[in-house]
C-alpha cells in the first residue's frame, strides 16, 4: 500500500463483488428454492455457485489477517 499511495488493489472491490453473489445466490435460492436446485446444480456450470461462498470466506480471511498484520503493535 505504501507503493500505492494508500489506495488499495482491486481486492476489496473482489471482495464486495464476492459479497454481492453470495447475497443474490443467497436471495435467489430463498425465493424460488425448486427452480434454483434444478437450474444452479443440474447445469454444467455448477462449480461456480459451490465456489462463491469459499471464495468470499477465503478471500476475506487473507485481507484480515493482512490487515492485522499491518496494525499489530510490536
Amino acid at each position: 500500500m505504501a507503493k500505492a499511495s494508500g489506495y488499495t488493489s482491486g481486492f476489496d472491490y473482489l471482495r464486495i463483488g464476492l459479497s454481492l453473489s453470495v447475497l443474490l445466490w443467497h436471495s435467489y435460492s430463498v425465493a424460488n428454492f425448486d427452480e434454483s436446485v434444478r437450474v444452479f446444480w443440474g447445469g454444467p456450470a455448477r462449480a461456480l455457485p459451490a465456489a462463491i461462498l469459499p471464495m468470499f470466506f477465503a478471500l476475506s480471511g487473507f485481507l484480515v489477517a493482512g490487515s492485522l498484520a499491518r496494525t499489530r503493535l510490536h
